[in-house]
């Protein structure tokens, strides 16, 4: 590095001038970022897990969805100015930009199924034309109850609270939808003494994109006054705060501005990657810039370019190893099957690449247009810090190096014991601000009704008369029974449930008596009732929320309500699934999970076993790759124990707490492997540095732990004080990733200056 950082420092402005020029281009680039809200979008298009899952989806048309629910927990849904504004907002939804105009389904939409004189009334329960008046009124409730529409999907089942469905095309403006919605609601809300309530994967998206880009305008600037003002105050002088910032504001871009020249998504579990990488980018500058300090203060009347060039070029090694194991741990993310964090690796790779060149490039050239007056203010304190250091250290030898690691070493072992506990979990509507209308609604719905979230199962009968087929769609209704008795499942609906409900219908009869009835075995569904009941759906422009049947009776949709679906629950509806379904399957039938649900599930199935792969192949790379550079493995072990040790105590922490681990801050573990990994090489560094010089164990430590000691701690401060501005953001995952990994940095930096001279002095007394 040496021929680089001495071009930098004689031809500073071509070095400056040249990062401007670039910064600017890439600006350009930046609008070609793709922002992503859809869930489908976390795992990668053609992924064999989601094949067969999106060609389900694609068969039933599946899309996301607005949920407006309509509450009078007093008088309940059964009057007339509630049942009128469930109309109005019936109406005024399909109106809405991007809202499927046939898809809105309340009671305003749902057909009666009255049978009178041998004609069937498939008019909604609330015509347009109707008289709202009590007798009306009395009408809707006694058709809803009879038909099970009281199932908690569109009535809740207590009558309290009603429900309207609506589906979005695919390219809608998620943003542009939020606000329409938003303001029918504030339009209809105060009306009457009903409340009315939004959900919906739909808003969620825009709810949760809108919170990420608030979070991004917001800690950008925080972030970067945090980190300068710990700079300044560890180097008493603006320079070094300066020159650091410009640095990694500038490799930052290069990066946002390659990912969008590539044509690279964004996802809004991962929109606070500039913040990460602001924070990541300041740990090379601290170690160059301490050194430079150092040496200046020891030379005052040199020759500053000669200093530079010196002083950067001695820390060269130790930065070039900490960069590849900071490399190494972002890139273990690549291996994941999730999109999001699979963009963070590699791309987060690529600004410590661009940031490492600049410490070597841009830094230089800046600290020799600048001066070196920072250099005088800091050599006073640059002493003081070191004899403290060496203070600490004779404190630890007093106490015990071989208690010390008795104590690390139960200590990680109960924290490995308790991290055995950890839950994974993760959804769109729980990573939402709590203060939210959608998040504070979805949790009213999932109290009222029988659930937000939906876990979707395409049948496929396997045989030739398929669902026409009474045997068959009986062996379907087995499924959904069992389903239904689930603590967690607020309703199932199957076709099985829509041909009961026709069925009951044409023969004058309420669903609950037929269903029971059929489940007793006094009533049984033949292959003409079958046809008959699909004839009739078929006429209707609405007889349930989703298409039930592909066009050769032979696929159908089950859809599984779940109350505060997480992982378990849809675990335990998955196995019921298949140990119910075992008629299907003996039929040669197949069950295909598909939808919100499924992808929740397979997210946070791929998440643990990109956790486990990703951790395991950083740790494993870096061995090998500090075995290599530091000539013994040995070494490079100890290196990786303050890592290994910060790791079990943060998971550790997230199993206590009862915090589940998700999407967004499954990333600390990368981002702790990469820069904590960088305290202990810069010291493992030093130290054999020392040996190579001839120096005894002891003396070799001393000297090290002083000269490196007091950087480690400013990195720390500087990184961990950049991160904690995580804690302000309006997104849970954030706020937890920023605690996260600051706790995982704090106890990295401490264990590295704590076990690594406790495991040389040990071995220096046996």
């Amino acid at each position: 590095m040496r021929p680089l950082v001495r071009f930098s420092v004689k031809h500073p402005w071509h070095i400056v001038c040249t990062a401007v020029a670039i910064t600017v281009l890439a600006c350009f680039f930046i609008p070609g970022i793709n922002l992503q809200l859809d869930g489908r979008s976390l795992i990668p298009s053609g992924d064999p897990a989601l094949e067969a899952s999106d060609r389900a989806a694609s068969l039933f048309g599946l899309r996301d969805v607005v949920v407006i629910g309509v509450a009078d927990e007093k008088a309940g849904v059964y009057s007339q100015e509630t049942l009128a504004c469930i109309a109005r907002l019936s109406r005024r939804l399909a109106e809405v930009d991007g809202v499927i105009p046939a898809s809105v389904t309340s009671l305003a939409t749902m057909p009666r199924m009255f049978v009178d004189g041998g004609r069937i009334d498939t008019n909604p329960l609330l015509s347009a034309d109707s008289a709202l008046d009590q007798s009306t009124v009395e009408r809707v409730r006694r058709e809803t109850e009879s038909l099970g529409l009281d199932d908690g999907v569109l009535v809740a089942s207590d009558g309290r609270a009603a429900a309207i469905f609506a589906e979005v095309e695919p390219e809608a403006d998620r943003r542009i939808l939020l606000e329409q919605v938003r303001r029918i609601v504030e339009y209809e809300q105060g009306q009457g003494e009903y409340s009315l309530r939004l959900s919906g994967t739909a808003l969620s998206q825009a709810v949760l994109g809108e919170a990420a880009a608030k979070d991004l305008a917001r800690l950008i600037p925080a972030v970067l006054v945090v980190v300068g003002a710990v700079l300044i105050l560890a180097f008493r002088h603006p320079a070094p705060a300066f020159v650091s910032i410009v640095e990694i504001g500038i490799s930052l871009v290069w990066t946002v501005g390659l990912m969008g020249f590539t044509g690279q998504s964004v996802f809004v579990t991962t929109l606070v990657m500039p913040v990460i990488l602001l924070a990541i980018g300041v740990s090379d500058d601290v170690y160059a810039l301490t050194h430079f300090s150092d040496e200046a203060a020891l030379a005052p009347g040199g020759d500053r370019r000669e200093v530079i060039v010196s002083a950067f070029g001695g820390v060269a090694r130790s930065i070039g190893i900490t960069t590849g194991s900071t490399v190494v741990g972002l890139l273990s993310l690549a291996i994941t099957s999730l999109e999001p964090l699979r963009v963070f690796g590699i791309f987060g790779a690529v600004s410590i690449l661009f940031s490492s060149l600049f410490t070597f490039t841009l830094v230089p050239a800046l600290i020799a247009l600048l001066g070196s007056g920072m250099a005088r203010r800091r050599s006073g304190r640059a002493v003081n810090d070191g004899r403290r250091m060496l203070r600490a250290l004779e404190l630890m030898n007093a106490a015990g190096p071989r208690r010390i690691l008795l104590v690390a070493v139960m200590a990680a072992c109960s924290a490995v014991l308790l991290a055995t506990r950890l839950r994974v979990d993760d959804s769109w509507v729980k990573n939402l601000p709590g203060a939210s209308d959608i998040s504070q609604g979805d949790r009213e719905l999932n109290r009222l009704f029988a659930g937000t979230i939906t876990l979707d199962l395409l049948v496929d009968s396997g045989n030739r008369d398929g669902f026409l087929s009474p045997e068959t769609l009986k062996a379907l209704g087995a499924v959904e029974d069992a389903l239904s008795l689930l603590p967690a499942v607020g309703a199932v609906h199957t076709l099985y449930g829509d041909v009961a409900r026709v069925s009951a219908a044409l023969k004058g009869s309420s669903y609950a008596d037929y269903r029971k009835a059929l489940s007793d075995g006094r009533a049984n569904m033949g292959r003409e009732d079958i046809e008959q009941a699909l004839m009739l759906m078929e006429s209707v422009r609405r007889t349930h929320i989703t298409e039930r049947l592909d066009s050769e009776y032979r696929r159908t949709r089950m859809t599984v309500f779940i109350r505060s679906a997480d992982y378990e629950r849809i675990h335990e509806v998955l196995d019921t699934t298949t140990a119910a379904g075992l008629s299907l399957s003996n039929a040669g039938g197949i069950v295909t999970p598909f939808g919100d649900g499924w992808i929740s599930y397979l997210t946070v199935r791929l998440l643990v076993q990109g956790q486990i792969w990703s951790i395991a192949l950083a740790l494993l790379t870096d061995l090998a790759l500090l075995s290599f550079l530091l000539k013994s493995a040995r070494s490079a072990a100890i290196a990786l124990l303050p890592v290994a040790f910060s790791l079990a105590v943060v998971f550790a922490v997230l199993a206590a707490t009862e915090t589940p681990l998700g999407i967004a801050n499954s990333m600390f573990a990368a981002i702790a492997i990469g820069i904590g990994l960088d305290f202990s090489i810069h010291l493992s560094s030093a130290y054999r540095e020392g040996l190579e010089r001839g120096l005894a164990s002891i003396d070799s430590l001393k000297r090290a732990f002083a000269a490196t000691g007091p950087a480690i701690v400013t990195s720390a401060a500087a990184i961990t004080a950049g991160f904690s501005v995580l804690t302000l953001s309006e997104v849970s995952p954030n706020m937890q990733l920023g605690l996260m990994i600051c706790l995982s940095l704090l106890v990295c930096a401490a264990a590295t200056l704590v076990i690594i001279p406790s495991i040389v002095m040990a071995e220096r007394k046996v």
